[in-house]
C-alpha cells in the first residue's frame, strides 16, 4: 500500500496569524518561509513533528559549522516524506487528520530541536524559519488544549546506531506527566500504546516493554530533546510529548513508506484508547490572549465543537 500525498495547507487564521508574526524578520517574507514548511490543521488531538528530514536548502542562508561534536547536522532520512504519509493513513483509518509541522529546510542550516540561539543556527537570516516552525507547534497545542484539553505531540527522529529499532523518549516519563498520572504505565506499555502497536506489528522497540516499567530507562542520547522537554505536560501550557526515534531500516529506501503506515495505526490505536473524543463542547471564553492563542481560538470556532472523553491531568 503506497500513501497518496494529500496535504491540507495552514489557511485561514492560524496561517495569518503566524504571517503577522514573521512580517518585517529581516529580508524573509512570510510567503518565502512557508515554502519551507508543511503545517497541516488536524481534527484529532495529535500533533506529529518533523524537524531533521529536510533537504531544502533556503538561499542566502549560512550553514552552521559541523565541526562540533556537540552539533549533529545530519538529515534524518526521509522523515519529512513520512509527515504527509502519516496524515493520509490517519485519515485513512479514521476519517480524521492529525496536526502536521515539518520541516523541508536541511539541518545543516538550522536545527529545530534545539534552544533558539547558537546551537539551532550560526546565521541570523535563519532565525525567521526557525521561529515559524516553533510558532506553528505552539499555536497548535494551544488549539488542542482550547480543544480538547488535552492531546499528544509525537516528534519523529531518525537514528542509525539502532537501525532495527524505535527507540522512545519522554525523558523517562518527564514529558508525558500527565498522562501517566492518567492513564498510568499501559498508555506507554500498554498493547494500545504506541510502542504496544509497533510490537505487535514486528518492531523491536526501546525500552523493552517485557521489563517492568518502573525498570525501564531510556537511552541517554535518545531520551527526549528540546521538542519534547519543551512542549511536554511537566509545563502548564503543554501537552504530552513523545519523541519517536525511527531506526534507519524502517526509513531506508521505500521502507519508510510501510514504517508510515503502521506509524498511523499506532497513532489511532492510542488517540482510540487514551486521547478525548470528537464530541460537542462549550468553546472557552476570549480573554487576554497572546497573538497565537487568540488564532487557536479563531481556528476552534470555526470547526465543530468538541469534547474531551478523559479530563487533562492538574
Amino acid at each position: 500500500m503506497t500513501a497518496t500525498h494529500v496535504i491540507r495547507p495552514l489557511f485561514g487564521p492560524l496561517f495569518l496569524a503566524l504571517s503577522l508574526l514573521l512580517l518585517g524578520a529581516g529580508a524573509a517574507t512570510a510567503q518565502a518561509i512557508d515554502d519551507y514548511f508543511l503545517l497541516q490543521e488536524g481534527t484529532v488531538p495529535v500533533v506529529f513533528t518533523f524537524p531533521h528530514g529536510g533537504t531544502t536548502s533556503v538561499p542566502g542562508v549560512d550553514e552552521r559549522d559541523c565541526s562540533a561534536s556537540s552539533k549533529n547536522c545530519g538529515p534524518d532520512t526521509n522523515t519529512h516524506r513520512m509527515a504527509p504519509a502519516i496524515s493520509d493513513a490517519f485519515f485513512a483509518l479514521t476519517g480524521h487528520r492529525p496536526y502536521l509541522v515539518a520541516s523541508y529546510m536541511p539541518r545543516r542550516q538550522v536545527d529545530l530541536n534545539r534552544a533558539d540561539g547558537s546551537q539551532a543556527y550560526d546565521d541570523i537570516d535563519a532565525k525567521p524559519y526557525y521561529d515559524f516552525y516553533h510558532d506553528g507547534v505552539r499555536a497548535y497545542i494551544d488549539a488542542i488544549r482550547a480543544t480538547w484539553g488535552s492531546g499528544v505531540l509525537f516528534d519523529v527522529h531518525g537514528q542509525s546506531s539502532y537501525p532495527d529499532t524505535v527507540v522512545r523518549g519522554t525523558q523517562n516519563g518527564d514529558t508525558v506527566t500527565s498522562l501517566l498520572a492518567a492513564e498510568g504505565p499501559l498508555a506507554l506499555n500498554g498493547p494500545d500504546s504506541v510502542f504496544g502497536v509497533l510490537t505487535s506489528l514486528a518492531y523491536s522497540v526501546h525500552p523493552d516493554l517485557a521489563i517492568p516499567f518502573d525498570q525501564q530507562s531510556e537511552l541517554s542520547a535518545y531520551r527526549g530533546g528540546y521538542t519534547v522537554r519543551t512542549y511536554g505536560s511537566s509545563h502548564a501550557d503543554g501537552i504530552d510529548a513523545i519523541q519517536l526515534e525511527i531506526g534507519f531500516n524502517f526509513r531506508s529506501g521505500s521502507a519508510w513508506e510501510q514504517t508510515s503506515i503502521d506509524l498511523a495505526s499506532a497513532a489511532r490505536a492510542f488517540n482510540d484508547a487514551f486521547l478525548p473524543s470528537s464530541e460537542p463542547h462549550a468553546v472557552p471564553a476570549l480573554s487576554n490572549t497572546s497573538l497565537a492563542q487568540l488564532a487557536a481560538l479563531l481556528l476552534l470556532a470555526a470547526q465543530p465543537l468538541l469534547r474531551p472523553r478523559r479530563p487533562a491531568a492538574q
